[in-house]
């Protein structure tokens, strides 16, 4: 059955606002998910208005089934009317302000103007941030008052949950935490992944009466203490009425990164706002390189459907391919050379299972899977086995990123140094990239030539509409 497609005008003339008067739907009404844009920060990102949040790293499912885990979001807010409608909201709007990495739902209804902001944050970047901003359009406007929807979606079937408790903070709050169901592989974890989730408990009603901002937080990660850490200072500053601090600390924190690096095109909206678009949803699921209010945990790599997609057999299922190192390393490396050097960390921590697969094959060295996942070895997929025995040139596309980031940077310490927990340096790390492909040839007395054989090479091919 072919997917439903989506055509809608973008009515903001910035360079990096895209902004509808409408949400993405189908001829019947039925909303397009799939054309929803999306919130993140590396660690943390989900497709607004969605069940589900995706963690860096977490994982379910076994093999060539491991897809991201789906964690029940504790973000998805709406607003309705008192009978339960959004009819009487006039003059609505939905932004994504890829400069401020903010999503934005606009709307008037009776004497105020109401902005629904939603953003991961990039500081407390544990944290993912609701803020409802009441602005009042007459000096005494009438009361109002507002429902509140807080739709989680279903129970996860990649997490089991403990039960919900009491988690004390400045504001009333709750954490549940949890195991995922399958690991990857037994041979490589020992332990099921766990994960926390720390969240306020949200109101059913809003009662407006002046200019207010309602901030409401959830924070993620693989622990308590961690998950603890960012929502903590976060909801101190709830309770100390500093709400405009929480967002301008993410907005600085995205500005910085623009400041660090940008492509500034001229005389061409559509092809501005494309490149703004691109770069922010590359680097919304690259692990924040600037300081952080707690630790930055370790990177497992970029999927090409992004950090907040990747559900099974959907979008990859979060799984690294080449493209990391041939199509979004590049650009990433000459804007942000730190941010690419944690690409190539992500591959160089998990060079043990790279190892085993070479040794496993036959050869020596570091042979990297065609596709993969937080345990490092291959989890292609069962129905397609010439891609994980013939896509062996993953392994030339990383010493390729490789040779591109030494030219660049000149970072002598990643090559001499090795840094704490990892198997090796970068020295040692090329050389094993090498020693897989020297593994890898034969002589062929016939041509007199020596050769790679067993192998597929990649051939894109492009069609003219």
């Amino acid at each position: 059955m072919p997917q439903a497609t989506f055509e809608g005008d973008d009515i903001n003339p910035s360079t990096t606002i895209f902004e509808s008067k409408i949400l993405p739907e189908s001829p019947e009404g039925k909303l397009l998910y799939r054309y929803f844009p999306t919130v993140g920060n590396g660690h943390v990102a989900t497709v607004v208005y969605s069940d589900a949040v995706f963690m860096n790293g977490l994982f379910n499912g076994f093999k060539g089934e491991t897809h991201r885990a789906r964690l029940p979001t504790q973000n998805n807010i709406r607003l309705v009317d008192t009978n339960g409608s959004r009819s009487n909201f006039q003059n609505a709007s939905f932004s994504l302000d890829v400069f401020k990495g903010i999503f934005i739902e606009k709307f008037i209804i009776e004497d105020f103007i109401i902005e629904i902001k939603l953003f991961a944050h990039r500081y407390y970047h544990k944290i993912i941030v609701n803020q409802i901003h009441v602005i009042p359009i007459n000096p005494k406007p009438s009361p109002l008052a507002l429902n509140l929807i807080h739709d989680t979606g279903p129970i996860s079937q990649d997490i089991s949950f403990d039960e919900e408790t009491v988690f004390e903070a400045p504001v009333n709050s709750k954490y549940k935490c949890g195991k995922v169901n399958q690991i990857e592989d037994p041979f490589y974890q020992h332990t099921k992944p766990t994960v926390c989730i720390i969240f306020m408990e949200l109101p059913d009603i809003l009662e407006i009466k002046s200019e207010v901002i309602h901030t409401f937080i959830a924070s993620y990660d693989s622990d308590l203490y961690g998950a603890s850490l960012d929502f903590t200072a976060v909801a101190n500053l709830i309770s100390k009425k500093q709400d405009m601090k929480i967002l301008d600390s993410h907005v600085d924190a995205w500005s910085q990164v623009w400041n660090d690096g940008n492509i500034i095109i001229e005389g061409n909206l559509e092809l501005a706002k494309v490149v703004h678009g691109c770069l922010y949803y590359i680097i919304s699921s690259l692990p924040v390189t600037a300081d952080t209010y707690s630790y930055v945990s370790q990177f497992y790599g970029l999927s090409p459907g992004g950090l907040a997609n990747g559900a099974l057999f959907m979008d990859y299922q979060g799984h690294t391919f080449w493209d990391m190192e041939i199509w979004i390393f590049p650009p990433i490396l000459y804007l942000y050379p730190e941010m690419a050097r944690e690409v190539l960390n992500c591959r160089l921590r998990l060079i043990q299972a790279a190892r085993k697969n070479a040794q496993d094959t036959g050869y020596r060295g570091a042979r990297y899977p065609w596709e993969g996942g937080v345990s490092g070895r291959d989890v292609t997929p069962e129905c397609c086995p010439e891609n994980y025995l013939l896509q062996v040139h993953i392994t030339a596309d990383i010493a390729f990123a490789v040779r591109q980031y030494i030219e660049l940077t000149r970072d002598l310490d990643w090559l001499k140094i090795p840094q704490p927990n990892y198997p090796t340096n970068g020295c040692g790390f090329i050389r094993e990239l090498a020693e897989f492909w020297v593994s890898r040839i034969t002589y062929d007395p016939a041509i007199k030539q020596h050769e790679i054989n067993g192998k597929i090479c990649f051939i894109l091919t492009f069609f003219d509409k």
